[in-house]
């Protein structure tokens, strides 16, 4: 859990993690991820492969998308800086970049 924590939710049996951010204000999957280290493991399957460590920014990919697409739309990052932060995505061809996944799209210094 990151150090700076400001909420706390009850988890009840059979709760998933789109279930516990939907009922609480609709925290993105993927930042709840990051900030509870220890829920991910082998079942965090819904991250782009190769992301970045320092990623503080993330976005849903949806079908039909580019990495120029949704660099385009969630700039002002370049389509190298996305690139470079979702290592997975198969270089400037981005030829593995997985729709229904949570991409890297910001980094803290």
């Amino acid at each position: 859990m990151v150090t700076n924590c400001n909420k706390f939710v009850k988890v009840n049996p059979g709760d998933t993690w789109d279930v516990i951010c939907f009922f609480n204000g609709g925290v993105p999957t993927a930042n709840f991820v990051v900030w509870n280290g220890g829920v991910g493991g082998k079942a965090c399957t819904n991250l782009q492969t190769g992301m970045v460590s320092n990623c503080n920014k993330f976005v849903k990919v949806n079908p039909g998308d580019t990495c120029d697409i949704v660099s385009f739309y969630n700039g002002p990052i370049s389509t190298d800086n996305f690139v470079a932060w979702n290592g997975g995505v198969g270089g400037k061809a981005c030829t593995n970049l997985q729709a229904n996944t949570y991409a890297c799209i910001g980094v803290k210094a």
